[in-house]
């Protein structure tokens, strides 16, 4: 009954504002014409009933039509809140048949228990009360599939934002998925694997750049990243390809910055190997800009280290001494500030002089690291000492640049 008519046939008295809204959302609730759940917002209202909810379930007692109503937003505050034993208790009232969600509840149930075969065989028997609206649009937002089927919905959502095209920043509220559920993880799962990239690589790229902001640290970070750098890597992609301040070397900067300094987390798993060198390009050629530029040496010197990106495993630099060390191959070769020289290392005697290494407190400290005295060049004269630079490596390393 609207409003409109329960006025017309004089079925609300004339009485204050307040107990006129409360008679009329009474009406209504009993109607059945109030939308969604029916929770409340904020952290104090979803408290009452959350905790109102699960201390009915645990005495016995029947949930109120109300309390039916917001069940499925109290089970995505709790899920949301780590509410694990709360959520448990409404879980197996469910499946016990002491409580009947209303059809959006019976979504969010979904969305938190998709594999729980206890929730799929509840909802079987629920569905055959429903109406054929309540039906229909359920069974739209499953993809048509079965409630013992449901382990494939993932699959199944993932494929339909791909097909129907959906952008990056409306998966979620187009698939209606509360924020943080499992099946919400799946999806985004699916389509962060490197089979979906072309989805991924339509997308805008201010729109990839705020999830990246948005996902920083976590592990999609790193499937994000190897979706738009593999490709690249594949398809020939070098290290001048990614130099600093480049547009494809914009986009390497902004995956790395989101991703965890652990290189252990999963993000840097995700990222794969490929995906991986590409990022180790950018970061090595940022750490040689920024120790030869501080120094204002020569670029020269710069210009050289840049030809061995592909090879420079490892980079560690010595402020106190003015010093960058480069590991190519199995060796460790020092480059100073001041002076001509450059010192080479087997990676043997770099490890041995680790603790002479964290006590370098000038540039003397790190010339005098034990070493072959042999393996030391010098940079003089201007414009000649490259190619006698690039045979002293390679007879070193075996590599060439």
């Amino acid at each position: 009954m609207t409003l409109f008519k329960a006025l017309n046939r004089r079925e609300l008295e004339p009485r204050s504002l307040p107990a006129a809204t409360r008679e009329f959302k009474r009406r209504t609730s009993a109607a059945g014409l109030l939308r969604g759940d029916g929770a409340s917002s904020g952290e104090a209202g979803m408290e009452h009933r959350a905790s109102s909810l699960v201390k009915t379930l645990r005495s016995g007692t029947a949930p109120s039509a109300r309390q039916r109503m917001q069940l499925g937003g109290v089970a995505a505050w709790l899920h949301a809140g780590g509410r694990t034993e709360a959520l448990a208790a409404i879980r197996n009232a469910v499946i016990d048949g002491r409580v009947r969600p209303v059809s959006r509840g019976w979504w969010v149930l979904v969305c938190l228990f998709f594999r729980d075969q206890g929730i799929q065989a509840a909802l079987l028997e629920a569905m055959k009360t429903w109406g054929k609206k309540s039906r229909s649009r359920f069974e739209a937002a499953v993809g048509g599939l079965k409630p013992q089927k449901l382990r494939a919905l993932p699959d199944v959502l993932a494929t339909r934002v791909v097909a129907e095209g959906v952008r990056l920043d409306e998966v979620s509220s187009r698939l209606q998925l509360p924020a943080g559920c499992p099946l919400e993880s799946e999806v985004w799962a699916r389509l962060l694997s490197i089979q979906a990239a072309p989805w991924m690589l339509d997308q805008p790229f201010n729109l990839v750049d705020a999830q990246l902001g948005l996902r920083q640290g976590h592990w999609s970070v790193g499937a994000i990243g190897r979706q738009l750098l593999e490709p690249a890597a594949r398809a020939g992609a070098s290290p001048s390809d990614v130099a600093v301040g480049s547009r494809f070397g914009q986009v390497v900067e902004r995956v790395f910055l989101r991703l965890p300094r652990d290189r252990g987390h999963d993000a840097w798993r995700r990222l794969g190997p490929e995906a991986t060198e590409v990022v180790r390009w950018w970061q090595t050629q940022r750490d040689l800009e920024k120790f030869f530029q501080q120094w204002r040496s020569d670029p020269e010197r710069e210009a050289f280290w840049r030809r061995y990106v592909r090879h420079i495993g490892a980079m560690q630099g010595f402020r106190s001494a003015s010093a960058l060390a480069m590991r190519i191959g199995n060796y460790w070769f020092i480059e100073f500030k001041p002076g001509n020289a450059c010192y080479a290392y087997t990676d043997v005697e770099w490890q041995r002089a680790a603790p002479e290494r964290r006590r370098v407190r000038s540039e003397s400290d790190l010339r005098n690291l034990p070493r072959d005295r042999r393996r030391k060049h010098n940079h003089a004269p201007s414009g000649a000492w490259q190619p006698r630079f690039v045979h002293w490596i390679h007879g070193l390393t075996g590599l060439w640049p």
